[in-house]
């Protein structure tokens, strides 16, 4: 699939969106992008999960009540989650052990962000599971 032309096609599409309108026509694109490249070219899909991330963000931002809002926070958490994966799958990946270290700590820092959600909703998401995980390979490659 041809993502840069149908960026190009979605950004003159929606040139003069408000920025809801934008975050809503690219949220699911940047999705679609990053799950298609995520094992050919990882670093690829970081960046379409924190474009993702950010429309995600904007979206939540015109949340009217606490359900809307709860549910954004959700749909945002579970992308970073997807983000946090790959992160962990190069760190595993890495030759380098300092790399390798950098970026685990990158995906525990994500996952500790989801798990000190004020309002409970780490409980919708792997977090702990996936906190204990890349806390344990962490531990491994600094003793």
């Amino acid at each position: 699939m041809d993502f840069e032309k149908r960026y190009s096609d979605l950004k003159r599409e929606h040139q003069s969106a408000n920025p809801f309108d934008h975050a809503y026509a690219f949220l699911d694109f940047h999705l679609e992008w990053a799950e298609a490249i995520k094992a050919t070219d990882p670093e690829g899909a970081i960046r379409q999960y924190g474009l993702a991330e950010d429309c995600q963000s904007t979206i939540g931002t015109g949340a009217t009540s606490g359900g809307e809002g709860l549910a954004s926070m959700t749909a945002l958490y579970e992308i970073m989650g997807k983000r946090a994966d790959v992160i962990e799958g190069i760190a595993d990946a890495a030759a380098d052990p300092a790399a390798a270290l950098k970026r685990l700590k990158e995906a525990l820092a994500i996952w500790t962000e989801i798990e000190e959600d004020p309002n409970g909703l780490a409980e919708l998401q792997p977090s702990a599971s996936r906190l204990r995980r890349v806390q344990k390979k962490i531990a491994a490659r600094t003793r």
